[in-house]
């Protein structure tokens, strides 16, 4: 009696096993049965011809564009040489040095690879510097056509800038360090060396 309970429960075991098998097989099918009712209908969008309509007698709106300005490559040793700087910023020598910057000079102060930019870009009209006096609080100074001031300001941007408009160039002067009339001072000498 013993042998044959030991042979049923050897055989009972797999087919336990494959009943347990075709039981989840047929749950995991790959058809999704949906019924009928539950179906959306999407309608199917159709081309419709579309004729302009232009009145021949109506001229276009001219829309005046900002001008484009195409920066120039500046000698920045010959610019602004950093005696020039240490002496506008009233700073111990070997304070300031050139650091690399794409498209314009840059000088490094204090670990501060931009602490002072210079830029120069023709094509720049009235309208260029009118852009600039949007982005804060700006003072007019004596230099060049037009040009302007605007002190750091901590929440907006900490650098003092420079902007000089002279004839088609734009010369803009970036400083984290120095005053009003040291940064003025720095945009005439670049504007002298630049010419």
């Amino acid at each position: 009696m013993i042998q044959w309970r030991t042979a049923v429960r050897r055989h009972s075991r797999p087919l336990a096993i494959t009943a347990v098998v075709l039981l989840l097989a047929g749950c995991s099918s790959t058809t999704i049965d949906v019924p009928r009712d539950a179906q959306v209908d999407i309608p199917t969008p159709t081309a419709v011809e579309q004729t302009a309509t232009t009145d021949p007698a109506a001229e276009p709106a001219v829309t005046p564009t900002a001008p484009v300005l195409v920066d120039e490559a500046l000698d920045c040793a010959a610019v602004l040489p950093l005696d020039t700087i240490t002496a506008a910023l009233e700073l111990p020598p070997g304070f300031v040095t050139d650091s690399a910057l794409t498209g314009s000079c840059a000088w490094t102060i204090a670990g501060n690879s931009t602490a002072l930019t210079l830029s120069s870009s023709s094509g720049a009209t009235a309208a260029s510097l009118v852009e600039q006096e949007q982005a804060g609080a700006t003072e007019p100074v004596d230099l060049g056509d037009q040009a302007l001031y605007r002190a750091g300001d901590a929440s907006t941007d900490p650098a003092a800038t420079v902007v000089v408009l002279e004839g088609t160039r734009l010369v803009t002067l970036r400083s984290f360090v120095g005053d009003q009339a040291s940064l003025v001072g720095l945009a005439e000498s670049a504007l002298a060396a630049i010419g």
